[in-house]
């Protein structure tokens, strides 16, 4: 199964753009801080259910998290900008960009269930 590569990262980007403590953060998906503060170390990887659910927490979109430069390479928009890439690398991109979403739906649907 595939993860969110910067998962951490994209959550202390969603925190740091709403403006609120990892302790805030930590309230609002009800968990503790030191568990927000692994996840943006890099100590513990967060689910992709999690980092959804914390950019939810902090009102910001998911695909302009992920759409900030260093972004995980899986990012959809990085397939608008590959006009200049050959056919086989656009279609690898896609293949990428198809497995990173699938991963997601699998995660999301083993925390559901």
């Amino acid at each position: 199964m595939l993860t969110l590569v910067n998962g951490g990262e994209v959550i202390a980007n969603a925190r740091r753009r709403a403006a609120i403590s990892q302790s805030a953060l930590a309230g609002r998906l009800g968990t503790t801080k030191s568990a927000v503060s692994r996840w943006e170390h890099g100590r513990v990887e967060p689910s992709f259910r999690t980092v959804v659910r914390a950019a939810e927490a902090c009102s910001v979109s998911l695909s302009s998290l992920l759409s900030e430069p260093g972004a995980d390479p899986h990012d959809l928009s990085l397939l608008e900008t590959g006009s200049q890439l050959s056919y086989s690398e656009r279609l690898q991109r896609l293949i990428h960009a198809v497995e990173f979403i699938e991963s997601g739906r699998r995660s999301l649907d083993v925390s559901a269930g």
